[in-house]
């Protein structure tokens, strides 16, 4: 499956902005990890409450590949047999897919965050609040 993580050198929700050049080189950075299927898809329940950890019991599958297109930032995960596995019925509109990392960042004069060093740790989902 196919998931749009980031728009590049744009403010996210969390108004941090990650660039393209950065994220080139994340990208980079996890190709052994990819290769190697260490690269993990784990489920957290709240993007703010990371923890720096994955539980094994959370990993529900594995990223085979991070790439660009135009300024978008997208995996393609794949699913795998796991107690924190994914019905096909919720894959397609239900989750919340989004990066976990390490890194530094700067503020800029608008109040927004500009990411200068990231390490990805792994690529987490969660499903949305009820509205």
């Amino acid at each position: 499956m196919k998931y749009k993580l980031e728009t590049l050198d744009t403010p996210n929700k969390n108004n941090r902005i990650y660039s393209k050049d950065l994220m080139v080189e994340v990208i980079e950075n996890t190709k052994t990890l990819i290769k190697e299927n260490r690269l993990l898809f784990s489920r957290i329940d709240d993007f703010t409450r990371y923890c720096g950890d994955v539980r094994i019991e959370n990993i529900a599958g594995k990223i085979n590949e991070l790439y660009i297109v135009d300024n978008e930032l997208f995996c393609d995960l794949e699913f795998l047999n796991t107690s924190s596995g994914i019905s096909a019925e919720k894959i397609e509109n239900d989750l919340e897919v989004g990066l976990v990392g390490m890194g530094r960042t700067t503020e800029n004069e608008n109040g927004s965050f500009t990411v200068i060093e990231y390490e990805l740790k792994y690529i987490s989902f969660s499903y949305p609040e009820p509205k």
